[in-house]
């Protein structure tokens, strides 16, 4: 009997990847020891990190990437989203089933009531903080966080492998704080250019610092 049902949207392609009792689907990429990882690929590696017990925060944690992640056994789920939920992951629970997608639409149905508190939030701020949405019965995952949920078990355990904590030397001097930005730009446009795999790319220039460190670092590579 299936426990758990994956409801894809219709916005993403998901790649699926088995071993045994698991089953993986991701949608996304991201860099690990080996490189990088994208669709099979990255469900596989997903799945060999379970299969040596290694904890799914762990798993994520050890992932660069922009992703999202669902794998379910036979009576447990886990799910994980990077660490800014570039792909946003939500979850109902009824019983002892558990309905995962990537849109909250595919979601609601019979018995789906809206979050009075949530409503308020959302007229207000335009969006719903923490782990809730605009329903009660469907929670969405937070950037940096995996969710595990098994049959029995009550409500599924939520867990933040990654937050990010501003800190930097102050004894730094100016010169030693550029060579350390400049070595995490290149490091980043490094893995970008990867994933491009020679992609044409277009830059909207709006005559601001973002667009302008986009086009100078993609001609300083050469791209």
């Amino acid at each position: 009997m299936t426990r758990v049902t994956f409801l894809p949207g219709d916005a993403r392609s998901w790649a699926t990847a088995s071993s045994g009792p698991l089953t993986a689907y991701v949608n996304g990429w991201a860099f690990a020891e080996e490189g990088l990882l994208k669709d099979e690929a990255l469900g596989r590696h997903v799945i060999r990190g379970l299969d040596a017990s290694l904890p799914v925060g762990d798993i994520l944690a050890g992932l660069n990437g922009n992703f999202a992640a669902v794998v379910s056994g036979r009576d447990f789920a886990h799910l994980g989203v990077d660490a800014v939920r570039s792909i946003p992951l939500f979850y109902r629970q009824d019983g002892d089933r558990l309905a995962v997608s990537d849109d909250a639409r595919r979601l609601t149905g019979q018995g789906c009531k809206v979050d009075t508190d949530s409503a308020i939030e959302f007229a207000t701020a335009g969006f719903v903080t923490g782990p809730h949405t605009l329903f009660r019965e469907i929670s969405g995952l937070q950037a940096g966080e995996c969710v595990t949920w098994r049959v029995g078990s009550g409500s599924p355990e939520a867990e933040r492998y990654y937050r990010y904590t501003c800190s930097y030397d102050a004894d730094s001097s100016i010169d030693d704080l550029c060579e350390a930005l400049d070595q995490t730009v290149t490091s980043a446009f490094r893995r970008m250019i990867d994933t491009l795999d020679g992609r044409q790319v277009v830059v909207p220039l709006s005559g601001g610092l973002d667009s302008r460190l986009l086009a100078a670092t993609l001609k300083r590579f050469g791209y």
